[in-house]
C-alpha cells in the first residue's frame, strides 16, 4: 500500500519547462515558498527547434540568463526561406531603434531548461524531479494544490496557489478536470544531423506544397550540426493520420539536397503543440495556466519559449498579490487572464489568419513570390514570428499589409478557396460524368489539374440571384468542361508542348485524337448544362443552354480573330477590344449569367453580371498579354507571338520602323525580341497596360456594390484577375 505523505508551501509549480521555471524562479524572488516539480530528472532535452528570438533573449536577460545561453548557443542573424519551386529569400532580423537585441539564438533544450531551473532554485525555489502528477488536490472542495508518484508513493504538494506549466501533457489536463479541452491541432518532430556542409548565420526554413502551412527547419547549432525537424498542422485528422503524415514529412525533408551527407545523432522525436490560446482557459479558482498549457505557441513558428517565460512572469506576478491578499478565487486571477489577453489576443487571431492563408500553395506562391526588398510581406512576417521583441508590434498584418499587391492577392485567394470545398464537389462530379464515356483518359488527367474559375463563376451567379450553389452544379461542371475544350483547341493552334503540367493533349495523342477529344468536351458540357432542368426547370435549362452557345459563338468569333494574320489596319484598339471581348470577357461574363439565370436572375441583375464579367474578363486577357512578356524567357523562345494589348499600344506610338517590326513579329517572321522589347520599353508599353488593367478592376468592384451578399467575392476574383502572375 502506498504511503501517504505531504508537503506544504505557498505554491506549487508543476512542469520545470520555460514557463514553470519562470513562474517558480518569480515567485521565490518575491519571497514565496515555492515548490518546482516535474517528471524528469534533468538535465533533459525535448524535441524543439531551440530556437530562441530576440524577445526570449530579453526576458533571459530579466533572469540574468542572457549571457549564458549567448555563450553556449549559436547565434543567428537572419531567416533563409527556401520554397518548393526553388526559391530563396533571405530576410535579416530587424529590432526598432533603442532595442537591444538584433539577433536570435540556437540552443539545445537540455542546456537552456536546466539553465532555467537551476536558475529558480538559485533564487529560493525548490525542485522536486521525479514527480509525476497525477491529479489536482482538493481541501474543502477548493483546489488546494497536486497529487503525484514519487519514489513509489503517492505524494501530495499542498499549496493555495498552483500554477499549471505542463506542456502539450493533455492526458494529464483532462484528469484534472478543470481545463477545457485542448485540441492537439499540430504535430513536430526533430533530430540532430551532422556533418553537413554550408551552416552559417541563418536559420533555414523549408516550405513544402505537401507540409503548408507548416515546414521545415534547419537550425545550425554549431559549424558541422543542425536541430533538423517538421511542423505540421493537423487539425481534423486523426492520431493516427497525424503521426503518419508526420514521419513521411520528416523523412521529406530528410531527403532534401540540402541534407545530402548528413548523420543522424539519436532517433528522431515528436510531439504535440498546442497553439489554441485564443480557445484555453487561463485561470480557476485557486490556480494560473502558463505557456504550452495555455495554447501559448506561435500560430505562424510553432515557437513557445518567449510566450513561456513572459506568462510565466506574469502568472507569478498575478499569484504573489494574491497571495499576499488572501484571495485566490478566480475573480482575483482574472489580471492574470486579462493582461494576456490584451498583449496577444490580436496577434492570434492575425496570425491563425494568415496560417489559415499559408494552408493554400497558391496564397504561399503570392506570399513569397517577391524578394523581401520589394515587399512588406516577408519582413513582417520575419519580424512578427521572429525578430520583433513583443509580437503584436511584428504582426498587426491588416496594418502592415493593407496595400501590399502580395497581400492583397493572397486574401483574394483565401476568399476564393472558401468555395473549395464546393468545387471540389463540382470536380467530383465532373469526373464521375466524362468517366462515363470519354475517349481518352488523358482527358481526366487534364481535368483533375484545372483551377475550376469558370465554375466558381457560375456558382457566384447562381448566389447573386438568391439560388442555393447545388442547384446548378451540373452547369458549373459543363461549364469547366466547354472551357477545357478551347484549351484543347488552344494548345493545338498554338502547338503547345503543355498544359497543366502534363504533355499537351495533341501531344500525347496526336491532332486528329485531341481534335475529337476537345469536341467531346464541348458535346459534354453542354449536355450537362441541360441536366439543371432536374434541379432548375426545364425552361432556365433551355435559358442556361442558349447562354451558353452565345457565349460559345462569340469565343469562336474572337479566336478566329486572333489566330488569323494580322495587317497594319487591323492594329487599333477598337480591334484589339472587340478580341479580347469575344475571345475572353465574353466567356467570363457568360459563366456569371448562366448560374444567374437558372437561379431566376431578372434583368437588371443580368445585366450587372454581364458588365462585371466583360470589365473583369478584358482585364484577365490584359493581363495574360502582360504575363507573356513579363515571364517570357531572355530571348523571347517561349513568348506566344500574337497580337496583344502591349504590342498594340506600341504599335500605335511607333514610326513605320516600329510598325513593320510588330508586324512581322506577329505574323510569325524572324524579329529580334530584344527589338520588341525595346519598343515596349519606349513607349511605357507595359505600364500603360497595368493601368488600364487596374482601372477596369475598379470598374468591376464599383459594380460589385450593387450585389452585396457576394460583393467580397467578387471584388476578391477582380484583385485575383489583375494581380496574378500566371
Amino acid at each position: 500500500m502506498d504511503v501517504r505523505e505531504s508537503l506544504r508551501c505557498d505554491a506549487v509549480v508543476v512542469g520545470a519547462g520555460p514557463a514553470g521555471s519562470a513562474a517558480a524562479y518569480r515567485l521565490a524572488q518575491i519571497g514565496a515558498e515555492v515548490w518546482l516539480v516535474d517528471r524528469d530528472h534533468f538535465p533533459r532535452d525535448k524535441p524543439c527547434g531551440g530556437g530562441l528570438t530576440p524577445r526570449a533573449l530579453g526576458l533571459l536577460e530579466s533572469m540574468g540568463l542572457a549571457d549564458y545561453v549567448l555563450e553556449r548557443g549559436r547565434i543567428f542573424t537572419g531567416v533563409r526561406i527556401f520554397t518548393y519551386d526553388g526559391g530563396e529569400h533571405t530576410v535579416a532580423l530587424s529590432s526598432r531603434a533603442g532595442k537591444r537585441y538584433r539577433h536570435g539564438v540556437v540552443i539545445p533544450r537540455y542546456l537552456l531548461d536546466d539553465a532555467l531551473r537551476r536558475r529558480a532554485v538559485s533564487a529560493g525555489a525548490r525542485f522536486l524531479p521525479g514527480f509525476t502528477a497525477l491529479a489536482p488536490h482538493y481541501r474543502r472542495g477548493r483546489l488546494a494544490g497536486v497529487q503525484g508518484h514519487y519514489n513509489g508513493r503517492l505524494l501530495t504538494v499542498e499549496a493555495p496557489l498552483t500554477i499549471i506549466a505542463t506542456g502539450a501533457h493533455r492526458a494529464l489536463m483532462r484528469t484534472w478536470g478543470i481545463f477545457g479541452e485542448h485540441r492537439s491541432t499540430a504535430l513536430a518532430m526533430m533530430a540532430y544531423l551532422t556533418g553537413l556542409e554550408g551552416l552559417d548565420d541563418h536559420l533555414e526554413v523549408y516550405l513544402d506544397r505537401e507540409l503548408l502551412p507548416g515546414y521545415g527547419w534547419v537550425f545550425p547549432v554549431d559549424e558541422r550540426t543542425a536541430n533538423v525537424g517538421v511542423g505540421i498542422k493537423i487539425t481534423g485528422m486523426t492520431a493516427g493520420e497525424g503521426s503518419r503524415r508526420l514521419r513521411t514529412a520528416f523523412e521529406r525533408l530528410l531527403g532534401h539536397d540540402r541534407l545530402v551527407g548528413g548523420r543522424l545523432i539519436g532517433r528522431p522525436r515528436g510531439s504535440p503543440l498546442l497553439v489554441d490560446f485564443p480557445l484555453s482557459p487561463l485561470h480557476t479558482d485557486g490556480a494560473l495556466i502558463v505557456g504550452e498549457a495555455a495554447g501559448l505557441v506561435n500560430p505562424l513558428t510553432g515557437e513557445g519559449i518567449a510566450l513561456a517565460l513572459e506568462s510565466g512572469q506574469l502568472a507569478a506576478n498575478a499569484a504573489g498579490e494574491a497571495l499576499a491578499s488572501g484571495n485566490l478565487a478566480s475573480e482575483r486571477l482574472s489580471h492574470y487572464e486579462e493582461l494576456l489577453r490584451e498583449r496577444y489576443a490580436e496577434y492570434f487571431e492575425e496570425a491563425n489568419e494568415l496560417v489559415d492563408q499559408l494552408a493554400y500553395p497558391e496564397v504561399a506562391d503570392a506570399l513569397l513570390e517577391c524578394s523581401p526588398d520589394e515587399s512588406g510581406i516577408s519582413r513582417a512576417f520575419i519580424g512578427s514570428a521572429v525578430a520583433y521583441e513583443k509580437p503584436g508590434d511584428g504582426l498587426a498584418l491588416k496594418e502592415i499589409l493593407r496595400d501590399d499587391e502580395k497581400y492583397l492577392m493572397a486574401r483574394s485567394l483565401l476568399t476564393i478557396h472558401t468555395y473549395r470545398p464546393l468545387l471540389d464537389r463540382c470536380r467530383a462530379y465532373m469526373l464521375a460524368q466524362v468517366s462515363q464515356d470519354a475517349p481518352s483518359p488523358h482527358i481526366l488527367r487534364l481535368l483533375e489539374r484545372g483551377k475550376m474559375l469558370r465554375a466558381l463563376l457560375v456558382f457566384l451567379g447562381c448566389q447573386a440571384a438568391g439560388g442555393d450553389p447545388a442547384q446548378v452544379l451540373a452547369a458549373a461542371a459543363g461549364v469547366e468542361l466547354a472551357h477545357a475544350a478551347s484549351l484543347v483547341h488552344d494548345d493545338i493552334m498554338d502547338n503547345a508542348d503543355a498544359r497543366r503540367g502534363l504533355l499537351a493533349l495533341h501531344k500525347a495523342l496526336g491532332t486528329a485524337r485531341a481534335i475529337v477529344c476537345g469536341d467531346y468536351l464541348f458535346a459534354k458540357g453542354f449536355r450537362l448544362i441541360t441536366e439543371t432542368r432536374t434541379t432548375c426547370s426545364a425552361g432556365r435549362a433551355v435559358e442556361a443552354t442558349i447562354v451558353g452557345t452565345q457565349t460559345g459563338v462569340r469565343a469562336c468569333s474572337g479566336q478566329f480573330l486572333d489566330v488569323g494574320a494580322w495587317s497594319e489596319g487591323m492594329f487599333t484598339q477598337e480591334t484589339y477590344e472587340r478580341l479580347s471581348a469575344d475571345k475572353t470577357a465574353s466567356v467570363i461574363a457568360g459563366a456569371l449569367v448562366t448560374g444567374a439565370v437558372l437561379a431566376g436572375g431578372d434583368e437588371a441583375l443580368l445585366k450587372t453580371l454581364t458588365e462585371y464579367g466583360e470589365c473583369v474578363g478584358r482585364a484577365f486577357q490584359i493581363r495574360d498579354d502582360m504575363l507573356d512578356f513579363v515571364n517570357a524567357s531572355t530571348d523571347g523562345s517561349s513568348i506566344d507571338r500574337r497580337v496583344s494589348f502591349p504590342l498594340v499600344h506600341a504599335f500605335q506610338h511607333s514610326d513605320g520602323r516600329g510598325r513593320d517590326l510588330i508586324l512581322r513579329f506577329v505574323n510569325g517572321h524572324d524579329v529580334e525580341y530584344e527589338e520588341i522589347i525595346n519598343l515596349l520599353r519606349a513607349h511605357n508599353s507595359l505600364a500603360y497596360a497595368e493601368e488600364v488593367a487596374n482601372s477596369l478592376r475598379e470598374k468591376a468592384i464599383r459594380l460589385a456594390q450593387a450585389i452585396p451578399h457576394i460583393r467580397s467575392v467578387l471584388e476578391a476574383f477582380a484583385h485575383y484577375v489583375v494581380l496574378r502572375n500566371r
